[in-house]
């Protein structure tokens, strides 16, 4: 129904590495992309 709402786990990891300085690490952005991964299987 809306396509962009799976883009809402990459936009909070960006948003939070951005403006509250969490750190960028390889098994974070993993953990994103297979929560993204997930919701599109599901949908």
């Amino acid at each position: 129904m809306f396509p962009l709402i799976e883009l809402g786990p990459l936009v909070a990891f960006v948003l939070a590495a951005l403006f509250l300085g969490e750190p960028l690490s390889a098994q974070r952005l993993l953990g994103t992309v297979l929560l993204i991964a997930g919701v599109v299987l599901i949908r």
